[in-house]
């Protein structure tokens, strides 16, 4: 991750992303926001989204208003200058699920837009959990960074004045 955000600039000018796959608890989430709080700085809209949230928030405009800002929740993610999506393949899909993601990620990878992915898979049901085309996708604009171990949460301290409360 450290090496990705180097030099975000080609990064970006490439259309580079990252594909981060590994079981629940080793510092996903953590680095993908590093990749969102490094370009914060250089670029305008960096986002990080929990793809299963945007989903929700996009099926509950369903029964609200024509005008509904929720109806967005996806649209909003499309032209991120970096676009961080975490918890890929957390439920079963639906075709509409598979559908809007496909959408998204398509309309990125042909606009040749960073798009950094975290997925609690392996490289060998990845596939499965997303759907071959968009799996892909992802392979081809990156790196694949697979990461083992046993989950992390709650084992890590902090000594110091910055440290949590035991």
């Amino acid at each position: 991750v450290a090496a990705y955000t180097a030099n975000l600039p080609e990064r970006y000018d490439a259309g580079d992303g990252l594909l981060l796959l590994g079981p629940p608890g080793l510092g996903k989430t953590m680095a993908l926001c590093a990749v969102v709080n490094t370009a914060c700085p250089i670029y305008r809209g960096p986002v990080y989204c929990v793809w299963p949230d945007a989903l929700g928030d996009l099926k509950a405009s369903f029964n609200g208003p024509a005008d509904d800002p929720r109806r967005k929740a996806v649209d909003r993610l499309r032209d991120a200058p970096f676009l961080a999506l975490d918890e890929l393949g957390v439920k079963g899909a639906s075709d509409f699920d598979h559908a809007e993601l496909f959408g998204l990620l398509d309309h990125r990878y042909r606009e040749q837009l960073p798009t950094i992915v975290a997925a609690n898979a392996t490289p060998a049901n990845f596939a499965a959990l997303v759907g071959e085309r968009i799996a892909d996708r992802l392979r081809e604009c990156g790196p694949q960074l697979v990461l083992t171990g046993d989950s992390q949460r709650g084992r890590i301290s902090i000594a110091g004045p910055d440290a949590f409360p035991e």
